[in-house]
């Protein structure tokens, strides 16, 4: 029979306990404002990194945040309605390291905000280019139209004067290509987000 050598490893030293936060996941999720939520990583954590990519643009907004914090509200103007989100975070760490990236969470901003006025109307649509807007309940004296094409580039800007917290007015996009848009009416506080189709 052969004799066996055997070796004790004794691992001196605290253990390394500093991770990237996980868990990650949003709520509170409305057009304008979002509540971005983890789990706090390891003991050994000074602080993390937050990331928020726009992902049609490629934008990111980045923000400090000290140890233990579990969540952080994004609100307008990091925020538009009908967009697509990813955040992640990593850790720096007591000793000036910094952990990988956690994988990016996804999440999609709504079109309308809760409580929108139902009688926000755009048509025709799909449409030719010319788009009748009619527009009543607003607050303010003027209401911004701003039209972006699919990879979040603004493509047609345009301002309309209320009468009586009314608007009718058109819509002249008979410039632009055939294709899809997504238009946002803002009127004070009040957001719309329509996606319009243009067939010449």
């Amino acid at each position: 029979m052969g004799s066996w050598d055997y070796w004790v490893v004794k691992l001196d030293g605290p253990l390394v306990l500093c991770v990237p936060p996980a868990d990650l996941y949003v709520s509170d999720l409305t057009p304008t404002s979002v509540t971005l939520n983890w789990t706090a990583s390891g003991l050994d954590a000074d602080g993390y990194k937050l990331q928020l990519h726009n992902i049609a643009t490629g934008s990111v907004y980045s923000k400090w945040l000290p140890a233990g914090t579990t969540s952080r509200n994004i609100s307008a103007p990091s925020l538009t309605p009908g967009t697509e989100y990813g955040f992640r975070l990593r850790a720096t760490c007591n000793d000036g390291s910094t952990t990988e990236w956690s994988p990016l969470y996804y999440f999609t901003t709504p079109l309308r905000i809760a409580g929108i006025n139902n009688d926000w109307k755009i048509y025709p649509n799909p449409g030719n280019g010319q788009f009748n807007l009619q527009l009543s309940g607003l607050n303010n004296e003027m209401v911004q139209a701003d039209v972006f094409n699919l990879t979040g580039a603004m493509v047609h800007s345009v301002q309309y004067s209320t009468s009586d917290g009314v608007v009718a007015a058109t819509l002249d996009l008979n410039h632009l290509p055939e294709g899809s848009y997504f238009l946002r009416l803002t009127s004070g506080e009040q957001v719309f987000m329509e996606q319009l189709m243009i067939q010449h």
